[in-house]
């Protein structure tokens, strides 16, 4: 009933609609924004053909967004199917001057909307920001092309520096993996060549995309998923993930749609629900919950723990703004806004399959109100279809053979179930671990489930798993044992166990526990191969130890570090020739001191949003940076950084970094600074370096470092002392002068 009354007061929002002059900004309460798009006369047509050969033609525009000052701007057609392309509604990017940061974007995506309603990629976008999730902050608007109203288009931000910024991020690398059109030929998983990159230029983010698509090559066991797990945030993913879910996404495959951002504070890569085109443009509400289009999915569902995280999202979600009845009264705003520029739309239309092409199918304005009810339609049979899933966990347990004590635990439902004891203890594993939460596995086969096959003979296709068996040994007789599922709380009644089958899933007791601590030394410690840390675990590496890294090997934590040697038995660090950071910690609670480093590695010490402090440090002979910061707030006391073909000292994306009595020497530059940090020394030297220091401009989106200097000395600089680029800023002194800009051709 509160559907059917939300539809009838969507229709009469419609029935009531107005229309948008172009020229002006708004014509009435609760219309859109309006865009301009102003080609010279004849240019807009020479462009769309020119695009048809060239894809990355562009002609000069004048640009109005919105109530903002018109600019001068290059345009050129964007997207890649026919829908994007059509001469009379295409899709445009547009490029503002670097003049005009950093009050606006530098790219504009203005894309026409694949659904009716324009709220396929809207809504989840909006989904997308409760969960904290990078996205592409799309938002409808009106368009008037040449003067020409082209109705409602979705405006939104190109994967790079504007996208990190809107979202409150550091300026970071992302990777573009579309292999379509004129790429059709490239493998997007075989290797990185295959991937655009836009944002920061960052070898270490190029280093990530490398190491996780080498990772989806590998074969799935513990290993594999751990050292995924440390170079792909499965947080993100498992939240990105019950999006998709929840909205019936399955736009990305194998050959396109895939955005990846490399975040220099996290030293990690996320995913982004890029393009969603949910709720029903390329899947039906029955759409199956494991689906596994290309291969980064296929390893996701190897992970019982991640499908378990992902499970937790999607539930928080069914219980507030995923709900039906929640989405159905957000979507009657969304069309309340839509309804004046919608009804002087000149092409209403939805993106159809037609024998396996997509093609338009045009919608009256006056069937609105019937495409409303279609989406209320939906979103309430993928609520059942989804509760469904949530209520379909399933147990067995039988008398563990060998030891009367000990239970065999079978899941085999769709999701998690929990145990307890009738004691009152802790339900346990035979090896200690916490075994009061047990999940089921993954069938290892693929099975199909084509939608729109009806209506299309060809379909979408959606390969899906099905629930396979794990099978637990719990530290407790079957007798003892009480179950419930662990989202709807339902007491389960344990049943028959199934037949064994083939599971794709790695079992979540076969990566071992991992230690609350672990020491290092004291005396000579070699490390082969490299050693990767969690965040539950704390790394000691005592006074007096002798730490040798061969040339595969590196040190990466992501927990607690302390690395406090003394005057008397300091802490060394001595590295083979090797592609990757000798010591990486992320996110992590950082004390090193009397530590010394040598080496030639890209960089000795890289710190990725740290509370850092180190103390009496020496970090000699990197091949590329002696001290990378990247975020966080790190404290250098009394220490040296020399030697080093790149910077002494590299701080970014936002890093705050307070230096006294320390000194950066013989290096490319001694200092470095970009991306909105900011670094203060006080006393100390900078020595022997082409530049002393540069306070590097953020290039618009991003403020640019801020260098402060007290006390500092110079000495045998080869070309200048301090630099500082566009809105770089460098302050000497107590009368915190700025430093004029870098001479031409520096």
């Amino acid at each position: 009933m509160r559907a059917r009354l939300l539809v009838a007061g969507l229709a009469a929002t419609l029935a009531a609609g107005g229309v948008v002059t172009p020229g002006c900004t708004r014509s009435q309460p609760g219309s859109l924004p309006v865009v301009r798009v102003d080609f010279r006369a004849g240019s807009l047509p020479a462009l769309l053909a020119e695009a048809r050969r060239d894809p990355d033609a562009e002609a000069k525009v004048l640009f109005t967004d919105g109530e903002r000052p018109a600019v001068p701007a290059k345009a050129a057609r964007r997207g890649f199917s026919a829908w994007h392309h059509g001469d009379h509604k295409p899709s445009l990017r547009v490029e503002q001057p670097a003049s005009c940061q950093p009050l606006r974007p530098h790219w504009v995506e203005l894309s026409r909307p694949e659904d009716p309603l324009a709220l396929g990629n809207w809504l989840p976008d909006q989904l997308g920001g409760t969960l904290g999730l990078l996205h592409a902050a799309t938002t409808p608007v009106q368009l008037a092309l040449d003067g020409e109203d082209l109705g409602v288009y979705l405006r939104s931000l190109r994967p790079g520096d504007d996208l990190a910024a809107a979202a409150g991020r550091a300026r970071g690398t992302f990777w573009k993996g579309d292999a379509i059109g004129e790429r059709q030929r490239l493998d997007l998983w075989r290797g990185g060549d295959a991937w655009r990159g836009s944002g920061a230029t960052d070898a270490r983010a190029r280093a990530r995309l490398d190491e996780v698509l080498q990772l989806l090559r590998e074969p799935a066991d513990a290993d594999n998923l751990a050292r995924l797990a440390c170079a792909f945030d499965l947080a993100v993913a498992a939240r990105g993930q019950a999006l998709a879910v929840l909205t019936a996404s399955i736009h990305a495959d194998r050959a396109h749609n895939h955005v990846w951002f490399a975040d220099p504070t996290k030293d990690q890569l996320e995913p982004l629900l890029w393009d969603a085109n949910g709720f029903g443009l390329h899947a039906e509400p029955t759409l199956p919950v494991e689906v596994a289009r290309h291969p980064l999915a296929e390893r996701l569902l190897c992970d019982p723990g991640f499908v378990h995280a992902r499970n937790e999202t999607l539930w928080q979600l069914l219980g507030g703004a995923g709900q039906a009845t929640a989405l159905a009264e957000r979507v009657q705003t969304h069309v309340a806004d839509l309804t004046p520029t919608l009804a002087g739309d000149p092409e209403i239309a939805r993106l159809v399959l037609q024998r396996g092409q997509f093609v338009v199918e045009r919608v009256p304005f006056a069937a609105l109100p019937q495409e409303v009810a279609r989406f209320v339609a939906f979103v309430q049979a993928r609520e059942r279809v989804l509760r469904e899933h949530f209520a379909g966990a399933r147990v067995a347990v039988a008398p563990d053979p060998d030891t009367a004590t000990q239970s065999r635990v079978t899941v085999f439902g769709t999701v998690a179930v929990r145990l307890s004891r009738d004691d009152g203890l802790p339900v346990l594993a035979a090896d200690g671990r916490d075994a009061g939460l047990l999940w089921p596995g993954l069938s290892a086969a693929l099975h199909p489930a084509p939608q729109h096959r009806a209506a299309d003979g060809h379909g979408v296709a959606a390969p899906h798993a099905r629930p396979a068996p794990l099978v637990y040994t719990v530290a407790a007789p079957a007798a003892a044992l009480r179950f419930t599922n662990a989202f709807t709380g339902t007491v389960l009644v344990p049943e028959t166990p199934p037949p064994a089958t083939t599971t794709r899933s790695v079992h979540p007791w076969q990566q071992p526990l991992p230690p609350p601590h672990l020491t290092l030394g004291p005396g000579r410690v070699r490390l082969l191969t490299p050693l990767r840390l969690g965040p539950t675990t704390t790394l000691t590496i005592a006074a007096g130890t002798q730490l040798e890294l061969a040339a595969g090997a590196f040190l990466h934590v992501r927990g607690p570090l302390r690395a406090e040697g003394t005057a008397a038995a300091p802490i060394t660090l001595q590295a083979e020739a090797g592609p990757d950071a000798a010591l990486t910690c992320a996110r992590s609670d950082v004390r090193i001191a009397h530590f010394q480093a040598r080496g030639p590695r890209p960089a000795l010490l890289s710190l990725h949003g740290c509370e850092a402090q180190l103390v009496h440090c020496s970090l000699r002979g990197a091949s590329g940076d002696g001290l990378v910061v990247a975020g966080g707030r790190t404290t250098l006391l009394a220490s040296d950084v020399a030697l080093c073909r790149g910077h002494a000292l590299l701080a970014h994306a936002g890093a705050h970094l307070h230096a006294d009595g320390s000194r950066f020497a013989f290096a490319d530059h001694g200092v470095v600074v970009r991306d909105a940090a900011t670094v203060h020394l006080r006393g100390g030297e900078i020595v022997g370096n082409m530049v002393g220091a540069f306070a590097d401009s953020g290039g618009g989106t991003f403020a640019g470092g801020r260098l402060v200097l007290e006390g500092v000395v110079f000495r045998d600089t080869g070309r200048q002392d301090v630099v500082a680029s566009g809105d770089g800023v460098v302050e000497q002194d107590a009368d915190r002068r700025r430093t004029a800009p870098a001479p031409a051709g520096h």
